[in-house]
């Protein structure tokens, strides 16, 4: 029976990685997209890295990086310069410059003291990273909805689930068509 039972069920499995191929993973990422990746977008794996190597970071440790301990805690720069306040907000930053897409940082609405992650012309983009994870943020999210109808601004929208996934491109791309479309 244990016979029948390799031949008949060994398309269905899978060859595990070695430790080793899972670090070269990390790397590969690193050589692809010019940073660290996030446990988010290692999202079907992560727990495997977890029970292999102990934590996600210490995976990233053992494949020769710096890891990010908190995502929000720390200034990043983007490649224009530009100060963002998150690795994401560094992503889409970036994203930007790369597509040649004139845009402006902390941009106030109206004459309130809350700011847009980033302006062009009459659309602002927000990163809302903390969407259900801090009190109050959600209100936030709200408020500048809101100013955005009462300003007649356009308000584009990303979220974690969007720019950490594989539609990472078509959300941006959204971005690119608002500001070509309005241009």
């Amino acid at each position: 029976m244990r016979e029948l039972a390799r031949t008949n069920f060994s398309p269905y499995w899978r060859r595990r990685p070695s430790d080793t191929e899972m670090l070269q993973r990390i790397k590969d990422f690193y050589i692809r997209q010019g940073r660290i990746p996030l446990k988010k977008e290692f999202n079907n794996t992560y727990k495997e890295y977890k029970r292999r190597f102990g934590s996600w970071n210490r995976a990233v440790e053992l494949a020769g990086f710096e890891p990010h301990r908190v995502i929000f805690s720390k200034k990043f720069f983007s490649q224009d310069g530009h100060v963002c306040d998150s690795f994401a907000e560094k992503i889409i930053d970036d994203w930007f410059s790369r597509n040649k897409i004139f845009h402006i940082r902390n941009v106030p609405y109206g004459s309130t003291k809350m700011t847009a992650d980033f302006a062009m012309g009459d659309m602002r983009v927000e990163y809302f990273g903390l969407t259900g994870e801090v009190q109050g943020y959600d209100e936030v999210i709200r408020k500048k909805r809101d100013l955005c109808a009462k300003l007649g601004l356009k308000l584009v929208e990303i979220y974690p689930s969007e720019l950490f996934s594989k539609d990472f491109k078509k959300c941006l791309g959204r971005i690119l068509w608002e500001v070509k479309g309005s241009a």
